[in-house]
């Protein structure tokens, strides 16, 4: 396991992007996503999110292993853009929720092995639909299950996604390569599994005169909806977060986040 100490990792090199957001909103949960750079090497990427671009990762991963940090650990990379988790859609915007995890990777090949940049590589696999990517790195991928069991002993991860799979609209990122999607999967459910020490759902019903916002996120200004009826019968997921919001399931199936004063039970 690393050591992290004040928000950065000790063993890491820390050169500061130009571009970074305010602090992570523990409350929603923190995710990791993962990259791949696309760019030449790990030191030309550092370099460019160096200048003030409108881009950053929280950490990147080089060929052998090493790590560079970006961002502090404690605020919010420009990594994700539009995205929402593909299990949870009402957690969105995930820079604000999220460690952005970059591979040194030059990002889907041409059919002969060549980058965007122009320069081909022989290290390639391909991926079930044929497209060709180059291979990570066993360092790179020992590494990345490091960070994400240290991150997850330090800040209590609750899931690890690729880029592709969190970017909205579907389709608008293709990295991470495929290759790797049963290896994310594994680290997803090893960080996710403390879930079930969690409560089970418990029953609860609305008890607010005039009815209780059901809102697709944890807050006041989420969108609603639906507005529940009084006494409307719930499936109740604890714990409440901090801004005192929980999720719950009717039993229509409508899933959401409602205010855990105005139920009875939560």
């Amino acid at each position: 396991m690393l050591r992290i100490s004040n928000n950065r990792i000790t063993v890491a090199d820390y050169v500061q992007a130009g571009s970074f957001g305010g602090p992570l909103q523990r409350d929603l949960g923190l995710y990791v996503v993962a990259h791949d750079t696309a760019g030449r090497d790990a030191r030309s990427t550092v370099q460019y999110l160096n200048r003030n671009v409108k881009a950053s990762y929280h950490v990147v991963i080089h060929r052998d292993g090493g790590m560079t940090q970006l961002v502090s650990l404690g605020c919010q990379a420009h990594h994700a853009g539009r995205s929402a988790l593909p299990d949870k859609p009402w957690v969105h915007a995930l820079n604000r929720c999220s460690f952005g995890i970059a591979f040194d990777s030059p990002g889907r090949l041409d059919a002969n092995g060549t980058a965007w940049f122009g320069e081909r590589y022989t290290d390639i696999v391909a991926d079930e639909n044929g497209a060709l990517w180059r291979a990570y790195t066993d360092e790179q991928l020992r590494a990345f299950e490091t960070l994400v069991e240290t991150l997850d002993y330090q800040y209590d991860l609750a899931g690890v996604y690729s880029h592709r799979d969190v970017a909205v609209p579907a389709g608008r990122k293709d990295d991470t390569s495929p290759v790797i999607d049963g290896f994310l999967r594994a680290m997803h459910h090893r960080v996710e599994d403390k879930s079930n020490d969690m409560p089970p759902p418990e029953r609860g019903v609305v008890n607010a005169a005039g009815g209780l916002n059901l809102r697709a996120e944890p807050g006041r200004h989420g969108r609603i909806i639906e507005t529940m009826p009084m006494l409307t019968p719930l499936n109740i997921d604890p714990p409440a977060l901090a801004n005192g919001y929980v999720m719950v399931t009717t039993d229509d199936g409508e899933t959401g986040w409602a205010h855990s004063n105005y139920i009875q039970g939560a």
